[in-house]
């Protein structure tokens, strides 16, 4: 049987899982975008996919080693990448490739999309409410996430950003409000921040890792690891946290000068090394006495941000079939939530 048969026999099995998870999935239409050589998908691109579908449909992204289009989503729509890291955690996909996206737009009528599972890189900017980004990696040569005015209930989780490119992290523009940053890794380098908000937005930062200056306002911020930079802004809500220097003192709960040889395991793979150590000053020290960090709170951060859909992590099948013996498959399957 050829590869390209194989590689439809698992997405037919992951896209019948979905549409088992996730009744709305089994009345709109779920869209196969896959811009690999020698396969029959839907389409060949986001932008096309997202084009043809109808609001509430969901585009199921294939890995690739080619990259797929700048795409703007004017629809609700959900969009499903595989993972990232496949190769390094267990149990992630049998096929280890990633949805590389090159940036996404999300415009008016996009209210209610979700984006998750990807590699982008390129910026996702968010012009319209109600958007969440979910269990993305991204590598960008300018900021990772870019949130306009006027905005709310913006979710970005479970993400893991990281690369030496001065650039911010996460820019949240004037008078947004109800932003969400939850449980993700960022990492800016040299004189980038990693999250900067104007003076008339206000966040809700929890539950992440951080690693340089970061500057917002009107916020609320507790159960986050700095591992370096600085904390800037004014009229916060700052508890629990834990900085490598004084960002934030030793009131409210908050640690200071913390050694993060302590904090973290430090091996395994590139995500996985951000778990917590044992004996860890992060382990029950939040503000509900959960632990801190992006592996701490109701949402812990998912190894390889595995969408919440089945992933198939194990498939083999025999090149050869019969009419009496039909075709021998193995695989396994593994739900996220």
């Amino acid at each position: 049987m050829k590869t390209a048969t194989l590689r439809m026999l698992v997405i037919s099995a992951c896209l019948l899982g979905i549409q088992t998870m996730m009744p709305w999935a089994a009345f709109a239409r779920i869209w196969f975008v896959d811009n690999n050589p020698g396969n029959n998908p839907d389409f060949t691109s986001v932008q096309a996919a997202h084009n043809a579908a109808s609001p509430g449909d969901s585009l199921y992204v294939a890995g690739s080693s080619q990259s797929y289009a700048i795409a703007t989503i004017t629809k609700q729509l959900f969009i499903f990448g595989p993972g990232y890291f496949l190769g390094e955690n267990p149990d992630t996909q049998a096929e280890p490739l990633s949805a590389i996206i090159l940036g996404l737009t999300f415009n008016a009528g996009s209210d209610g999309s979700l984006v998750t599972g990807c590699f982008m890189q390129g910026t996702i900017t968010v012009n319209t409410s109600d958007i969440t980004i979910k269990r993305n990696r991204f590598i960008v040569n300018n900021v990772h996430i870019n949130i306009a005015s006027n905005l709310a209930n913006v979710v970005i989780i479970q993400n893991f950003m990281d690369d030496a490119i001065n650039a911010t992290g996460i820019n949240v523009s004037s008078n947004s409000q109800n932003i969400l940053i939850a449980n993700n890794y960022i990492q800016r380098h040299a004189v980038a921040q990693v999250i900067i908000s104007d003076a008339t937005a206000s966040l809700i930062v929890k539950n992440n890792v951080l690693n340089n200056t970061l500057t917002i306002h009107n916020s609320t911020f507790y159960d986050n690891i700095l591992r370096g930079g600085a904390f800037n802004g004014t009229n916060n809500d700052i508890r629990n946290n834990i900085g490598n220097s004084t960002q934030f003192g030793t009131g409210n709960g908050n640690q200071e000068n913390v050694d993060m040889n302590t904090v973290f395991v430090g091996t395994g793979s590139t995500d996985g090394r951000w778990q917590l150590a044992q004996g860890s000053p992060a382990i029950g020290a939040g503000v509900t006495g959960g632990h801190i960090g992006m592996y701490g709170g109701t949402d812990p951060y998912v190894l390889s941000g595995i969408p919440s859909i089945p992933a198939i992590y194990f498939f083999d099948a025999s090149v050869q079939g019969s009419a009496t013996s039909g075709l021998p498959v193995q695989m396994k399957v593994k739900s996220r939530n």
